[in-house]
């Protein structure tokens, strides 16, 4: 690990994460402790066994924030939304995204109206929409939907992921077989003298123990 973090300083790396995740923090005054840990806290617990990285990002800051890049797109129980806030929406219509409203607080303009029940306005063929009244988005549901979204899936079987441009940590969650799938166009070594693995048109085959980590170095 120490090699890691000297490259890292070193020669820095590029982050490679193609969900974002969008926090209203505000949403926060307006709940109870329960709907706190069933919609908000259980949602962090759910994206770390979706098997991709995700950056986060603060919902006041979506107007200036360049979001094009993400092919799906997660917002955490937002309580309301700006006209600015929805124009900045709509210009994430593009490329197939899946953009993904949780919690019961919906999501509303600033006269009141619900936007996530109007089926007509989300009813777009450029982009995908998936919403939810009452509770947050499983890691299989999130997982789906940026599949369908045609972003990168690390790996299927419910693991813990992190990753960058140089470097893939998966923590295993149960023991067994596991297939890892690189970014397009790389290949990879585990580190750490783990031998018993196969690489092969960007995939690695390894059997992890439950709770067993190994780094890729992509290549």
């Amino acid at each position: 690990l120490d090699d890691i973090y000297a490259d890292s300083l070193q020669n820095g790396f590029s982050k490679n994460a193609e969900i974002a995740v969008i926090v209203d923090d505000k949403t926060t005054l307006y709940t109870d402790n329960t709907y706190f840990s069933d919609i908000i806290c259980k949602q962090y617990i759910e994206l770390g066994y979706v098997g991709a990285p995700y950056d986060i990002y603060l919902f006041d800051d979506l107007e200036n924030t360049d979001l094009s890049e993400y092919k799906t797109i997660l917002f955490i129980s937002p309580l309301s939304v700006s006209d600015n806030n929805l124009k900045s929406i709509n210009r994430l219509k593009t490329n197939g995204k899946s953009l993904l409203f949780s919690g019961s607080a919906g999501l509303y303009s600033g006269n009141g109206d619900v936007l996530t029940d109007d089926n007509s306005y989300f009813n777009d063929s450029s982009f995908s929409v998936f919403t939810v009244s009452d509770r947050c988005f499983t890691a299989e549901e999130v997982r789906s939907a940026h599949i369908k979204a045609k972003g990168h899936i690390y790996s299927g079987s419910g693991d813990v992921v992190y990753a960058n441009g140089k470097y893939v940590f998966v923590v295993s969650a149960s023991e067994g077989k596991r297939r890892i799938f690189l970014p397009k166009g790389k290949t990879g070594e585990i580190l750490f003298g783990k031998t018993d693995y196969t690489v092969d048109n960007g995939v690695i085959d390894v059997f992890l123990k439950t709770e067993e980590t190994v780094v890729i170095k992509l290549v």
